[in-house]
């Protein structure tokens, strides 16, 4: 390759992404550095992948592989894809020159590079797949992140790269059974957790009063609420309310309405811990009152809210959840799938909000985190 600008013949094969692995990369590495190169790849080349019709952008080919797409782009795309046998053609080719750069040794970019591409925002849609890294991390070179073409999903799990595929293979988490990495991708493309109809229905629904303000309850039940516990000893947990000087808490068997327990406890701290399991299987209710005194100023929770519902899950549905986490190790990911799975949906949700501190931008996560929230009611 010429050292001082590339050839007509270069240029064209850069172009039509002709060359060889290591030939495009050491063109892409003189485009950096030559002004006039690039301007005569501007000036003599036409774009790789244009808006026009029945062509897709190498933007949206690489968000399309790294499944980072809103639902909408997503089906624009794909729609384009079947119609289409020059973006279907694109996209192989795409697929094809990742496949040959994993046989390259990622380089790392330093500084000084980071600098001579982002000056140079005409050359990123030429150096193809190299410069759409810089723009995600900056960090490794996009080749390397080794995505499978049918890829849904690919995040960081604790450190560790995860890969969800729509076949239903999660390779990174090999230990865990056939059945749950399917659960994990079934998860994934539906966007929303599999929770029991049973749990979703200790959501209750919440009574509608007119003229009721939209402003949230100042004081309110925070957990367990509309879930399954591990144990018979939840933590209980409710919103503070200024001026009450004690809390009293009255536990009820869902079955026949009779009070198991009854508690009181002072102001300071919004949270309680039964001393006695509560029995393994059982549903339960469960009511806050706020106290100043002997005088209850405030309960919860109180129409229009649902009943403050959780059921204690049994001994063998906890040996399996605990079975399956074993195989889960540290992953975040299968863990929320298994936990929801189970109805343990307050574990589920600081498995999600763990994931979303190391992924604040899949959309996928943050609808399994406003599902948790909302607590689902049945269907």
């Amino acid at each position: 390759m010429s050292r001082d600008h590339l050839t007509v013949e270069e240029m064209a094969g850069y172009g039509r992404r002709a060359l060889a692995p290591n030939e495009l990369l050491a063109a892409s590495d003189h485009l950096v550095e030559c002004a006039e190169c690039r301007e005569r790849l501007d000036r003599e080349q036409p774009p790789l992948a244009g808006a026009g019709e029945g062509s897709c952008s190498y933007e949206d080919l690489v968000a399309y592989l790294e499944n980072d797409l809103d639902p909408l782009q997503r089906r624009e795309i794909s729609g384009l894809l079947a119609r289409s046998p020059r973006a279907r053609a694109e996209l192989d080719d795409l697929v094809r020159f990742r496949a040959e750069m994993n046989r390259w040794p990622a380089r790392d970019l330093g500084d000084e590079d980071d600098e001579k591409v982002i000056a140079f925002p005409a050359l990123l849609r030429w150096v193809l797949p190299l410069a759409a890294a810089l723009a995600v991390a900056g960090a490794a070179l996009w080749w390397n992140t080794r995505s499978s073409p049918d890829s849904i999903l690919v995040l960081n799990d604790g450190g560790q790269r995860i890969e969800v595929r729509a076949n239903g293979r999660v390779p990174a988490l090999a230990n865990l059974s056939d059945a749950q990495q399917r659960d994990i991708s079934a998860a994934v493309r539906r966007g929303a957790l599999d929770v029991p109809t049973q749990i979703a229905a200790l959501a209750g629904h919440r009574e509608a009063l007119a003229g009721e303000a939209s402003a949230p309850d100042p004081f309110r039940v925070q957990n367990p609420v509309a879930t399954a516990v591990r144990d018979g000893r939840p933590n209980f947990e409710w919103t503070p309310l200024p001026g009450a000087t004690s809390y009293r808490i009255t536990i009820v068997d869902s079955t026949n309405g009779t009070a198991v327990t009854t508690a009181e406890m002072s102001g300071a701290r919004p949270s309680w811990t039964p001393n006695e399991s509560l029995t393994a299987g059982r549903t339960y209710q469960w009511q806050i009152e706020a106290l100043r005194g002997t005088e209850v100023i405030e309960r919860a929770p109180k129409p229009p809210q649902p009943e403050a519902r959780f059921q204690v899950l049994t001994a063998a549905a906890r040996q399996e959840v605990e079975r399956a986490e074993a195989k889960a190790g540290s992953s975040h990911l299968a863990k929320a799938v298994i936990d929801a799975q189970a109805g343990l949906l307050g574990e589920a949700r600081q498995e999600v909000s763990a994931l979303i501190e190391q992924n604040p931008d899949l959309p996928t996560l943050r609808r399994w985190f406003a599902q948790l929230e909302q607590k689902p009611a049945a269907r």
